[in-house]
């Protein structure tokens, strides 16, 4: 049988990641739940492990018990296709390779004397991305949603051609976000590599209002697979996806729109290491949408969140007290807001300025002012779907204890982050970074769990 592909194991990873999140939501036990499907415990438990994938008939069952509203069947479908497109890539590249190898023999033999070579092929050096599939599929359609007049929808959708309603892609959008923040990041890119069509699609389909309508929904869309691919370490890919964002919604003339747009382009060009760029980007946005008289809780969300991102940016350019002074604005805009805000638009609110408080100590390399700011953020505040924002808390957090040669405790939060989000810190560049370096520096049996971390997100010493 051959090997499983890297994705698809995600994705059932994932599967079952969010199976148990859902049964958790809905305080269902794994025996309740597997009385509701009509199955063992045990199906339960390693179909959560990511060890069992189960059929449809298992997964309407516990979507409906979990009243998980069809995201779980829905994912669950999507890994069935994903499967099937594994194997039929798989079976048409051994076709390729036997046509190949036969051609060759053939050429072989018409040369007199000329021996058979079984020399090996020199392997592919090319970077390694992570879920390098998903990236494939996603820069597949986006370059085909590029083109004007492209047709990549008939080369992706299902049979049925019709275009989504309105309230359905909604909800499509809705769900890619929801992906996004519980860190689903391999079943979140096959959801995009479908919803991109759909998007193109209405906006060339729908006229006036609706079509209005469809073209926010594009900006959100292609929000959410610029952060994905950031994540993921397709960095050119990202910033694609950002400046379409970007100028689909400068086109809609819709500031908060703009500002949601700009502010994931500059945590693009936060990854990339682009800081002077990026915390230009953010200030001059923030400017934008600064509260006036009227300011409404998505406004403020909107410049909060821009601020903290400036934040971040000045930090990294070892600029203190520029990253304290707008930590300081945003968090004047978070007592205004009073609630912590999670949207399509961006994520914001009281918690999520101590928690940036926390990486700003971090990245200005102060480490045990991070780890004493790290404990006083109640991360449960935080909406329960923000299980990446949760994560991305205890990776700063380990950051300080890293930075203050406290390698138990670092380990530790990222154990708990790993837990709370695992493609968050099997993909997380800082985690790679942090566990790199305490490998380097660790006594044998020092640190437990540090080497069963290394091997499960691949980092080697």
């Amino acid at each position: 049988m051959a090997r499983e592909s890297e994705v698809i194991t995600e994705l059932r990873r994932a599967l079952g990641a969010q199976l148990a999140t859902f049964r958790l939501a809905a305080e269902l036990t794994q025996g309740q739940l597997a009385k509701a499907a009509a199955c063992d415990r045990t199906a339960i438990v390693h179909t959560e492990k990511g060890r069992a994938r189960g059929d449809e008939r298992f997964w309407r069952a516990v979507d409906a018990a979990c009243q998980a509203g069809g995201v779980l069947l829905a994912a669950y479908l999507e890994l069935e296709a994903a499967r099937a497109e594994h194997d039929q890539r798989q079976r048409e590249q051994r076709l390729r390779g036997v046509r190949a190898r036969a051609a060759e023999l053939r050429e072989q033999v018409g040369r007199a004397g000329d021996p058979v070579s079984s020399a090996p092929q020199a392997a592919d050096s090319a970077a390694r991305r992570f879920l390098p599939e998903v990236i494939s599929r996603l820069s597949a359609v986006m370059l085909a949603a590029g083109r004007p007049g492209s047709t990549v929808r008939q080369s992706v959708a299902n049979d049925d051609n019709a275009v989504l309603a309105l309230p359905e892609l909604t909800t499509c959008v809705k769900r890619a976000w929801h992906l996004r923040q519980v860190a689903a990041y391999a079943t979140l890119g096959g959801h995009l590599a479908r919803l991109i069509p759909e998007v193109e699609a209405s906006v060339s389909s729908f006229n006036g209002d609706a079509q209005y309508a469809a073209l926010q929904l594009m900006v959100h869309t292609y929000n959410a697979t610029s952060s994905l691919l950031k994540r993921l370490g397709d960095i050119e890919l990202a910033l694609l996806a950002a400046d379409r964002a970007v100028r689909t919604a400068q086109a809609l003339d819709d500031l908060l729109l703009v500002a949601a747009a700009h502010y994931r382009l500059a945590n693009v060009l936060l990854t990339a290491a682009r800081l002077d760029a990026a915390r230009q980007v953010t200030l001059q946005a923030a400017d934008a949408v600064a509260p006036g008289k009227a300011a409404s809780p998505l406004s403020l969300a909107s410049w909060g969140g821009l601020l903290l991102t400036g934040a971040v940016a000045a930090a990294r350019l070892g600029d203190a007290p520029g990253a304290w002074e707008l930590l300081g604005e945003a968090r004047t805009a978070s007592r205004l807001l009073g609630v912590d805000y999670a949207g399509l638009h961006t994520i914001f609110g009281p918690t999520n300025v101590a928690i940036h408080s926390v990486q700003v100590a971090a990245e200005l390399g102060n480490g045990h002012d991070a780890v004493r700011r790290g404990a006083r953020v109640n991360a449960d505040r935080l909406p329960l779907s923000l299980n990446e924002r949760r994560s991305q808390f205890l990776i700063d957090l380990a950051h300080g204890h890293v930075i203050t040669d406290s390698d138990g405790p670092a380990t530790e939060r990222l154990l708990q982050a790993e837990q709370a989000a695992p493609e968050e810190v099997r993909f997380n560049p800082t985690v790679h970074e942090l566990v790199g370096t305490m490998l380097a520096r660790e006594r044998l049996s020092a640190t437990p769990g540090l080497r069963g971390l290394a091997r499960r997100i691949n980092v080697e010493r």
